[in-house]
């Protein structure tokens, strides 16, 4: 199917609501590729509201969210917002003809702002601290993972002793965990904002709207002075081990900064790979090869580092006691 003589005004306002329901739906309930439902989520009403059909972008984004409203009226209202503001940033990088990399960010920091807003809002609204009430739904919930029937099958499956083991030592992973939500979920942002531009662009260019393109993916580069968020991340995280204090605080800082780097560097390294890929030619299948041992020598390093953490837990209960 071509769409090249395809307009914007033909295309009928509900199936565009439609699509955009469909993409939050998806976000919601698919797990780990939801990522690619809340890129997509914003790119109809932006669609719209380029091609000078702004009062239906605003009514796209309200259809899309009826169905949510019954659930959490809140986060529906922030969801249409963070749509129509996302859907304004790339009318006005249109106009102003921004690079790539800053519409990027312009479009993390809507999502940022959108979930720092609700989290506000929320906590208001319900007297409540969100964040406090989260993490200790969360730490009873790992407190009480025995007493999970999955965790419970598998507990009979696996042997009693050596399963109590493996089960304290995740525990202590997860516990854990919370003190980088924060560099884990800018990740995550960054990857939905990353996803959104390239599939902006190439819905944008199908309707005749040309957005700055992104350079070929192995030439991506960053200035050297980002190489100083690892460089602190490592000293945040030897820091406490050296001078022989148990400071969570320090771990917290050095795993967030590591997180972000960690995965901004890792991006960057694929993007070298794939530029001596395409200069010596090597084929499809030999380049997934050496990324699936490459994601399986990753996957081995990454459980190193949560029996490190579950290490450094151990070492602070230990001080504790």
């Amino acid at each position: 199917m071509s769409f090249d003589n395809l307009k914007v005004e033909k295309i009928n306002l509900f199936l565009l609501a439609l699509l955009t329901f469909f993409a939050l739906v998806f976000a919601i309930f698919v797990p780990f590729f939801g990522f690619l439902g809340w890129a997509v989520l914003p790119i109809p009403a932006a669609l719209l509201f380029i091609s000078g059909r702004r009062r239906d972008a605003i009514i796209c984004a309200c259809l899309s969210i009826i169905a949510l409203i019954f659930f959490d009226y809140l986060l529906a209202i922030f969801i249409a917002i963070m749509i129509i503001g996302i859907a304004l940033l790339y009318n006005y990088s249109m106009e102003k003809r921004l690079k790539a990399g800053k519409v990027i960010l312009l479009v993390l920091s809507v999502f940022i702002s959108s979930i720092a807003f609700y989290i506000l809002l929320v906590s208001l609204i319900n007297n409540i601290n969100f964040i406090s009430e989260f993490i200790n739904n969360y730490n009873n919930f790992i407190n009480n993972l025995q007493s999970d029937p999955l965790v419970q099958n598998y507990s009979n499956i696996f042997g009693g002793s050596n399963f109590e083991k493996i089960l304290e030592q995740t525990k202590e992973i997860l516990r854990f965990l919370p003190y980088i939500f924060p560099g884990l979920g800018l990740v995550y942002l960054l990857i939905i904002s990353i996803s959104n531009y390239m599939i902006s662009f190439k819905v944008l260019k199908r309707f005749g709207f040309n957005l700055k393109p992104l350079p070929e993916f192995g030439k991506w580069d960053l200035s050297w002075h980002c190489s100083w968020g690892v460089i602190l991340g490592i000293i945040f995280i030897l820091f406490p081990t050296f001078m022989d204090i148990n400071n969570k605080v320090f771990y917290a800082l050095g795993g967030n900064l590591l997180a972000v780097f960690g995965f901004i560097y890792f991006v960057l390294g694929i993007s070298v790979i794939w530029g001596l890929f395409e200069k010596y030619k090597v084929a499809m299948s030999l380049r997934i090869i050496i990324f699936i041992i490459l994601g399986l020598f990753f996957g081995f390093t990454a459980y190193g580092q949560d029996d490190l953490i579950a290490k450094i837990e151990g070492q602070g209960t230990n001080k504790k006691a």
